[in-house]
């Protein structure tokens, strides 16, 4: 698994990408500590 983010002022653009190369989430979020853990958190359920 492979993640590429990256950081703006106010948000963060992240993609994750399988050993296929296949795109399993492309996500913008807000650049604050709760919503990144928890989109980091969330990163167990696509294995």
């Amino acid at each position: 698994m492979f993640v590429g983010v990256d950081q703006h002022k106010n948000h963060l653009q992240i993609a994750v990408m399988n050993d296929e190369e296949k795109v399993l989430e492309n996500s913008r979020i807000d650049n604050k500590l709760e919503q990144v853990g928890k989109f980091f958190d969330g990163l167990n359920d696509m294995l």
